[in-house]
C-alpha cells in the first residue's frame, strides 16, 4: 500500500501540529512520506510488498533521538500503550476500517500529549 494514498488524511490529521511546529509534507517516494521542519521529522512508512502495515518514525535532532511513536507511552510507563486513550477517541480509531489509518490517528494522539518531542 502507497503511503502517498493517505497524504490528505495525514495532513487533515496533523493539522494542528504542523501549523504549531511548522511542519511540512516532504514526499521522499510512494512508500515513504515525511512532516518535517529544521528539528523534527515524522517519517511514514509502508512497504509495496505488506498491505495494512505502517511504521511511523519520530527524529529529533535536539533530542538526538529516534523512536517509533507508537512506543512512547510505553517509554512514559505505560504498561498498555493505548490505555492514554478516551473511549471517544478509542472509538473514532476503530471506526476508520482501515489499520494504516488508525495507526496515523494513534500517532497523532500520541505526539499532541508528547509535544515535548517535537521541540
Amino acid at each position: 500500500m502507497e503511503i502517498t494514498n493517505y497524504r490528505v488524511f495525514i495532513k487533515e490529521t496533523y493539522s494542528d501540529l504542523m501549523t504549531k511546529f511548522n511542519l511540512n509534507i516532504v514526499e521522499k517516494n510512494n512508500y515513504i512520506m515525511e512532516l518535517k521542519n529544521s528539528n523534527t521529522v515524522i517519517e511514514f512508512f509502508t512497504e509495496y510488498r505488506v498491505d495494512n502495515k505502517i511504521g511511523i518514525v519520530l527524529t529529533n535532532k535536539g533530542l538526538k533521538k529516534y523512536i517509533d511513536v507508537l512506543s512512547i507511552p510505553s517509554l512514559n510507563g505505560a504498561s498498555d500503550p493505548f490505555s492514554f486513550m478516551s473511549n471517544e477517541e478509542n472509538t473514532k480509531a476503530n471506526s476508520f476500517n482501515d489499520p494504516i489509518k488508525e495507526f496515523i490517528y494513534i500517532s497523532f494522539l500520541i505526539l499532541k500529549q508528547n509535544e515535548s518531542f517535537l521541540k
